[in-house]
């Protein structure tokens, strides 16, 4: 081969690898995240729960754009997020050491589900979609888990999930609108952001309407839009395809967030019991309302989120608001 083919073909390879490495690029998160009660050492009501997520983020595809635009969705989509939770939650009553069935307290009930979400960004607002299937009653397991999980932090026993919810399968959907509002220079070191939501749950687990906020202030705050709990958003992964970092800028970024939601509740498994078949319940609170606060770590590929979260009575007769932990692990790829 001449230098001059030589030369040119040096040239065309370089082109072509220019143009690959400008391609947008999708990212991929796995995420883990544990919910419990147990540093306030209360161990009622909502007393555990956990997911494993998975998400890809990438441009979004023609045809899903058809789609969308097909059903009235004339939005300008800058990327799809498409992934998949298992998890699992559980509830007690005040008391796990009676063996009797407990009619005016929380029931014992426990849940196992999985969803496929599909998220949409149109660049300062995030859309998302979320279906759940899953099992409730024995099949959850919720018993084995709580019960090997005091042994292995030796502490008492549960004794009353003989009274559990019945076996039913559980189906549902969730939607989830968030605005991500800029209150200092969203391009300088330091950020103050407003991250107002909406949404609502339809399904044999939860009919509810939500609304709330989250403000987030800190060094180098991540261009996504904020953080979530199990039994809402899902995983929440960074929300470009561009394979840019997850901070602003290169390096490492904390921050610190708190959240404010009000609830209308028409229905909730764990409160007003099985759905086709008759079994224990309580009375519910139809308006209900939450508050969290943490801190959360990130750098390009790792994002740690410690988050407690205080919430309002949730049904007649509790006899004190509900408190637990949350930690989200998380890792981009």
């Amino acid at each position: 081969m001449s230098f001059s083919r030589k030369a040119v073909f040096a040239v065309l390879l370089g082109l072509a690898a220019w143009v690959r490495a400008e391609e947008p690029r999708e990212r991929q998160a796995v995420s883990l995240l544990i919910e419990n009660d147990m540093l306030f050492d209360t161990d009622r009501y909502y007393t555990n729960g956990f997911s494993i997520a998975w998400s890809r983020v990438q441009p979004p595809r023609s045809w899903l754009k058809e789609i969308a635009a097909r059903v009235g969705y004339h939005r300008n989509v800058l990327s799809e997020s498409h992934g998949l939770e298992i998890g699992q939650v559980m509830s007690t009553p005040a008391n796990i050491q009676l063996t009797t069935p407990q009619p005016d307290d929380r029931p014992w009930a426990g849940l196992l589900f999985f969803g496929p979400t599909l998220q949409l960004d149109v660049g300062k607002e995030l859309d998302v979609f979320k279906m759940f299937l899953g099992v409730s009653g024995p099949w959850s397991l919720a018993d084995r888990t709580q019960a090997q999980w005091h042994r292995f932090i030796k502490v008492k026993t549960p004794k009353g999930w003989a009274h559990q919810l019945e076996n039913e399968p559980e189906f549902g959907f969730i939607y989830e609108h968030r605005w991500r509002l800029d209150l200092l220079t969203p391009e300088g070191d330091w950020n103050l952001e407003l991250i107002p939501k909406a949404g609502f749950h339809l399904g044999t687990v939860l009919d509810k309407v939500d609304l709330g906020a989250q403000v987030r202030f800190g060094w180098h705050v991540p261009r996504d839009f904020g953080t979530s709990l199990i039994g809402t958003s899902g995983n929440l992964p960074p929300t470009r395809f561009t394979g840019k970092l997850v901070t602003r800028r290169n390096g490492f970024g904390a921050h610190l967030f708190a959240s404010a939601r009000g609830s209308a509740v028409f229905r909730n498994l764990f409160l007003d019991g099985s759905t086709f078949r008759s079994g224990p319940s309580v009375q519910r609170e139809a308006f209900t309302g939450s508050l969290e606060w943490g801190l959360a770590l990130t750098n390009s590929r790792f994002r740690v989120t410690i988050t407690s979260v205080y919430q309002s009575r949730e049904f007649v007769g509790q006899i004190r608001a509900q408190k637990f932990s949350s930690l989200n692990l998380a890792y981009f790829w």
